[in-house]
């Protein structure tokens, strides 16, 4: 396509008139400090974004492989679609928006840069010059600054870079001036809202929306970018501030709390921001945690077989179909060197493939240089602190039994950290359901325990949790029963995941959700403010999964414990036998037990999927009274005859007993102290074998409140003195050199310990001056298999000792322990040792690395 010198003054004069017609549009932005430079290396250069001339000929090469051409066979099977649409109806429709500008641009731009087909050149430049004669890329409400424009942006700036070389000058200079344009219409409109249009995203650094409007300003701004022009400066400056604040509030455990679904959707626009920003401006935004752990969160999300997906928020679905914005996880997967996560990726590609529009992606995302490794080699369990979420397998093989629980705040830690620092009352999680202590099952291809899926009912009775006087989860001012969640104020403490522990393959998470049941609720009825509700959730691999549920409120109300699936049938009622079974033939066998009286009903399940049911039965065990124990027992792998017994010992203690065959094995189930100390439980086996002890804090939660309440604060443990009673040394006969200093260096690996043999060897640290000792954390050598006995005792000179612990470490985790101290103002602390239960080297303590925890 050749374009005359009267048509590009024309599309000049039209920029003009573009100018004029927005009043809220400032005339300039202010010069920042100093000229704002791209990298060297791409500064004259074009393209820059996503690749180079460099990069051309291996894209092409990869183009050609077995694997490439699993995408560019979808990227030419879409090509005969990818036109300039006859009427730009994604002026008023986002989800055009996307089509033309996200899907169908980029393919045919790429196609050209691929082949040099002119065929593919004549139609970008086409779909470019209707771009440039319109007005707007957005009409409406949020003109120029809602998800419709965000997308064009992104194909408009793609192929402005891809075809950069080629482009006539003249036009180039004026579609430039156009993307610089609409970059500030995205910004001020937009990020600024200086329409007053909405305001549901510009508060919220981990909204997807956002994340759709940073990849279409940023790749505007760093394509247009020029080394001879100083008019873009400020807005990269902004832009590039814009990305620093969204990653900071990114959760470093690679979660999202919309769903799956939502972090699917806005993965790929945050990851072309973020890898555009890498390359132009030398940030490093791929390598932060968020991103490294973003695919393990994925992969996780993935029940054995990998072909369907864990259930959350609002999700449309629990199916995996061909990768499509999921692609960004390739990105990810490359740039952080994770070789299994790709070979799970790589078995998604060879059984659905790729979305044909969006396999431009794939092709310039795939990792060419990195070796896929074991799919199965990714942990059958996984916990993510921020989300308060835990998936554990029987294996990764089709077939195989899985679960998901879930405890923890709508939005996160990170997001109430990011209101506690900003001061904000109001945060979004428009997406997240009133889920805490909920659970799935999932068993032989089929989900067993439901949830329900894009809610426009967003209320507990859709879960496996309970309900309070009829009413399930709600904060203060809030009703439950809405399309949104919207709630405000702190949410920090309305659910919290309390202990956490391993035994081999056996698993045990317990979550307290009281604070989601204030007096009350908005549009409820009246009822007190829950004192407790404590769910322990118990995975014994193999035998049976037990779940032990502890409520407690003021006076008495009515409790209903609720259980959905597919199906539900009462096999014996009168003694709590009940059956999950799934839409295609597996079932779960359960019985239910407590400790006040209660009354069954099976009803239709209120569970939705965008206002329409989804067919679910649900159990509901409803009892009145101030306090109620629960103990459920679900036989998963269906091993038959399973029988639980629950014996109150006291108001805080009980016995549980769950029989198979005349074998029985024995839970002492010991109620956690105050609102968030954990439970003591602990399984013995008919054989007499341990199944699972859980009686430590979660440490990773307990860090995240901290971090958001300020009221405590981890040391800087580099700038505490450390002395020791004695170490080992390899120069003194051992086996090498275990320092005391090795427990302040940053490696809680066994390979970085203070080692010392004898009853009463210590380890001393020197805080320098007198704080407020809270807490310390320890982790032990080979801690996964052995406990120590130890003490810990404070100073305030050195010489007067108090102890303030005396116990064991857990005994099931190699990673960091949390011990609660009396609090206390000292200045130094000294960790006493005792032993261990490893029969060979009983007398010695071994301690890999320590944190003190202190008041602010």
């Amino acid at each position: 396509m050749s374009l005359n010198r009267p048509t590009v003054i024309a599309a000049v004069l039209l920029l003009c008139s573009i100018a004029a017609a927005q009043p809220a549009l400032p005339a300039g932005d202010p010069a920042p400090a100093g000229p704002v430079l791209l990298l060297p290396a791409v500064r004259n250069e074009h393209p820059r974004l996503l690749f180079g001339a460099e990069d051309l000929p291996a894209l092409k090469a990869f183009a050609r492989t077995e694997r490439g051409r699993q995408f560019w066979s979808k990227v030419e099977s879409y090509l005969g679609g990818s036109n300039r649409p006859a009427e730009p109806t994604f002026l008023r429709n986002a989800t055009d928006g996307q089509r033309d500008g996200f899907w169908r641009l980029p393919t045919v731009a790429l196609h050209y840069v691929i082949t040099g087909d002119r065929r593919s050149y004549d139609r970008t430049v086409e779909f470019m010059q209707l771009l440039l004669d319109l007005e707007h890329w957005e009409e409406g409400k949020e003109t120029d600054s809602g998800m419709s424009a965000a997308n064009v942006m992104i194909g408009a700036a793609l192929a402005y870079d891809w075809l950069y070389n080629d482009l006539d000058p003249q036009f180039r200079s004026a579609f430039r001036e156009k993307l610089l344009l609409q970059a500030r219409r995205m910004y001020h409109n937009g990020h600024l809202n200086e329409i007053n249009s909405v305001g549901y995203w510009q508060a919220d650094p981990q909204n997807n929306h956002r994340w759709h409007r940073n990849a279409g300003m940023v790749l505007c701004l760093l394509a247009a970018a020029g080394p001879d022009r100083t008019d873009d400066d400020e807005l990269i400056v902004q832009a590039r501030q814009e990305l620093d604040f969204v990653t900071r509030w990114l959760p470093e455990d690679g979660t999202s709390h919309e769903s799956f679904s939502y972090t699917i959707f806005g993965m790929a626009h945050l990851t072309l921001a973020l890898e555009a920003s890498d390359r132009c401006l030398g940030t490093d935004y791929m390598h932060i945690p968020f991103m490294k752990n973003l695919p393990r969160f994925m992969t996780q999300s993935l029940t054995p077989g990998r072909d369907r997906r864990f259930v959350f928020g609002d999700q449309g679905g629990n199916g995996v179909g061909g990768l499509a914005y999921d692609l960004a996880l390739l990105k990810a997967v490359g740039a952080n060197g994770l070789h299994d996560q790709l070979a799970v990726l790589d078995a998604i590609l060879d059984r659905q493939g790729a979305a044909p529009t969006r396999a431009w992606l794939g092709l310039l995302w795939y990792p060419r240089d990195l070796r896929a490794g074991s799919a199965d080699a990714i942990a059958a369990t996984d916990f993510f602190p921020d989300l308060g979420m835990l998936m554990t397998r029987s294996g990764w093989e089709a077939g195989k039994a899985a679960a998901m629980f879930k405890c923890g705040p709508f939005g996160g830690y990170t997001l109430s950290r990011y209101r506690a620092v900003t001061g904000k009352d109001y945060v979004n999680v428009a997406h997240d359901d009133p889920d805490a202590n909920s659970f799935l099952l999932f068993n032989n291809g089929a989900f067993l325990a439901e949830t329900d899926r894009y809610s426009k009912h967003k209320q507990s009775a859709n879960h496996n949790t309970i309900l309070v006087n009829s009413t399930g989860q709600t904060v203060p001012g809030r009703a439950e029963g809405g399309t949104w969640s919207q709630p405000g104020g702190d949410m920090t403490e309305t659910a919290v995941v309390t202990a956490f522990a391993v035994n081999g393959r056996n698993v045990a998470i317990e979550g307290e959700a009281a604070g989601f049941y204030p007096a009350n609720p908005k549009g409820g009825q009246p009822r007190p403010a829950l004192d407790r509700y404590r769910r322990s959730f118990l995975w014994v691999e193999g035998r049976y999964i037990l779940v032990l549920d502890d409520i407690r409120a003021p006076e008495p109300v009515e409790i209903a414990w609720l259980m959905q699936g597919p199906q539900l049938d009462a096999t014996d009622a009168a003694a709590g036998r009940y059956a999950l079974k799934g839409a295609d033939g597996p079932q779960c066998p359960f019985q239910v037990v407590a400790t006040a009286g209660t009354t069954a009903a099976i009803v239709d399940s209120p569970a939705d999927h965008r206002g329409d049911p989804l067919g679910f039965r649900q159990l509901r065990l409803t009892s009145r009274a101030a306090s109620i124990r629960v103990a459920s027992v679900f036989d998963l792998w269906n091993t038959g005859g399973l029988t639980v017994s629950l014996k109150a010992i006291d108001d805080d203690n009980a016995v549980v007993t769950v029989s198979r065959g005349g074998v029985t094995d024995r839970w002492q189930w010991k109620a956690g102290e105050g609102r968030f100390g954990p439970s003591q439980i602990s399984g013995i086996a008919g054989d007499g074998t341990e199944l699972l002890t859980m009686n430590h804090p979660e440490i990773l939660t307990r860090d995240l409140i901290a971090q958001i309440r300020g009221g405590e604060r981890t040391l800087d443990m580099t700038s505490v003195g450390v002395s020791a009673s004695a170490w080992e040394q390899k120069a003194h006969g051992g086996f090498a050199d275990f320092p005391p200093a090795a427990t302040i260096d940053g490696d809680a690996s066994d390979n970085s310990s203070w080692r010392a043999e004898g009853h009463g060897q210590w380890i001393q640290y020197d805080l320098g001056e007198p704080k407020e000792i809270v807490a310390c954390k320890a982790a032990f050598t080979k801690g996964n298999t052995r406990s120590y006995a130890f003490a810990v005792q404070t100073s305030a000179d050195g010489s007067t000792w108090t102890e303030v612990y005396r116990g064991r470490s857990g005994g099931v985790s190699d990673h960091m322990e949390w011990f609660d101290l009396k609090d206390t103002a000292a200045r130094y602390l000294r960790i006493v040792g005792q032993g261990n239960t490893n029969e060979q080297f009983s007398e010695w303590t071994n301690i890999n690395e320590v944190a003190i925890i202190v008041g602010r």
